[in-house]
């Protein structure tokens, strides 16, 4: 069994991309025959790929650097990269993140053990920067039925988690889309879904950056990146729903979107009771009828999100309203 690990990278500070590179050749490698490292410079400044050349002068792997003629951005940065990769397992990793040293050997049992998995996810663990202080863990949902009704609200797998089936992945022809922004985690997480089985494995695998000014830490419900919105329009369309403005407004200000910072807890208190309601059994009736989801798994998500919604109804809010935003 053979690992190829994706790394691209654009500009990440050094100290930063050599922790990880270290953590990296950390980690317990026991599982597989050979490790295949895949560096795509996605058009960095002079100097950063030199210094990643002299550190993979001296690693043990096979290693490949690949270089963009300018930065094109990161889907097509993890194209090139899946392109190149020739291991039986792929997997991602962010140029700044801090890699735990039984990632692989973990994810390695635990998709040897669900064969019908095209990829496999897991937890991750904060890390403020640049006081390197470890946080909160960011859990996701581990069932296939659970991860499919969550990418209805959110991006339900961490992309720096993530280990593709090759084999699999190959068959079912999946890339990244590129100009998405931050939803191209997202896209490509529902267009694995839809094709194959995906799973979480439930243990933490890496720590996770956070820096000042990243995009995803700025995000709310009444103005919603517009990707983001696009998303959940397609989503709700492949349910079935018809979504109209208020359902839609709905919609975002009860989708748990783990990367909101503290939720927009706001925008939901302004929904009028009637628009809830109206958007709950729109999408169970929706459901019943295209059987995307497994109804059981929709209904308890529903249900959840309805009595988080409903206890912050107990604790007032402001004067209630079914419009959220205006549609583009």
């Amino acid at each position: 069994m053979r690992l190829s690990i994706l790394l691209p990278y654009f500009n990440t500070p050094w100290p930063l991309l050599r922790a990880q590179l270290d953590s990296l050749a950390a980690c317990d490698m026991r599982s597989f025959a050979s490790v295949e490292l895949v560096l795509v410079d996605d058009g960095s400044d002079t100097g950063l790929a030199e210094a990643v050349d002299a550190w993979c002068a001296g690693s043990a792997w096979l290693v490949q650097h690949l270089h963009h003629d300018g930065n094109r951005g990161l889907a097509n940065a993890l194209n090139t990269a899946m392109a190149a990769a020739t291991g039986d397992w792929l997997a991602f990793a962010d140029g700044d993140d801090l890699t735990h040293p039984q990632r692989f050997a973990i994810q390695a049992d635990f998709l040897s053990v669900n064969p019908s998995l095209v990829a496999a996810g897991g937890d991750m663990i904060e890390l403020t920067h640049p006081a390197g202080i470890r946080g909160r863990r960011r859990r996701f949902p581990a069932d296939n039925a659970d991860i499919r009704v969550e990418l209805l609200f959110y991006c339900a797998m961490a992309q720096p988690t993530l280990m593709l089936r090759r084999s699999v992945w190959a068959a079912l022809d999946i890339w990244r889309t590129p100009g998405m922004g931050m939803a191209e985690d997202w896209d490509f997480f529902i267009r694995l879904g839809d094709a194959g089985r995906l799973g979480n494995c439930g243990a933490s695998l890496v720590d996770y950056r956070l820096h000042a000014g990243q995009m995803t830490q700025a995000l709310s419900a009444s103005e919603p990146h517009p990707a983001v919105l696009a998303l959940w329009c397609r989503q709700l369309a492949a349910l079935g729903v018809e979504a109209d403005e208020v359902l839609l407004g709905v919609h975002a200000a009860l989708s748990p979107y783990w990367l909101w910072p503290a939720g927009d807890t706001a925008s939901a208190q302004r929904l009028a009771p009637a628009a809830v309601m109206r958007w709950h059994d729109a999408l169970l009736h929706a459901n019943a009828i295209s059987q995307r989801y497994e109804q059981q798994a929709l209904q308890s998500r529903l249900a959840l999100l309805l009595a988080r919604w409903q206890a912050g109804e107990r604790q007032g809010g402001p004067a209630k309203s079914g419009r959220l935003f205006n549609l583009p």
